[in-house]
């Protein structure tokens, strides 16, 4: 692999997990990046560069319970477009978010989606990876510049109607 390849390689491995699946196939990331790598232009790999350097995987969107699936689509689509690399979904049990391509565009696909049946399971997950935790909510109002986003942080969107749960408010950092 060259210095290149193995720079494309490198940047592309911090954002994939498991095996990447394509009509039958399963490749590693390294797999993909040794196979793809000689066919690409110059031009592609750095616009491929350009793009992998407006990413961010130090910033999480949390969303809690939100039960109109166009919303949690519309919020995935925005979070892509800012270049936020991963976002948890916490559903009950009984619920199944399915991404509206129509509304997300298929920002889905550029996303690793954890998805969790409670807010302390989510909240515990974000802060042993040393991400801080604020969760959007009108009851206890904290002004946004007194939070330090240099720092990985995790911000949570609650549900339309009732916002964020209690257990979320209990877990989160403020």
């Amino acid at each position: 692999m060259s210095e290149s390849e193995f720079d494309l390689f490198d940047r592309h491995c911090m954002t994939l997990e498991g095996p990447i699946e394509f009509e039958g196939f399963k490749l590693s990331a390294e797999q993909a990046i040794e196979k793809i790598a000689p066919l690409l232009t110059d031009e592609r790999k750095n616009k491929i560069d350009t793009v992998l350097d407006g990413r961010s995987m130090n910033f999480r969107l949390v969303m809690e319970n939100i039960y109109a699936r166009g919303n949690v689509s519309a919020v995935l689509r925005s979070a892509e477009s800012f270049g936020f690399m991963a976002c948890h979904l916490i559903e009950k049990a009984d619920a199944t978010f399915k991404a509206s391509s129509r509304v997300t565009k298929g920002a889905e696909k550029w996303m690793h989606i954890e998805k969790f049946e409670n807010a302390r399971d989510s909240v515990e997950s974000l802060q042993s990876q040393g991400f801080q935790v604020f969760a959007t909510d009108l009851e206890s109002a904290r002004p946004i510049h007194e939070i330090d986003f240099s720092k990985p942080t995790a911000l949570v969107l609650g549900n339309e109607k009732d916002g964020i749960s209690q257990q979320m408010r209990e877990a989160c950092d403020g």
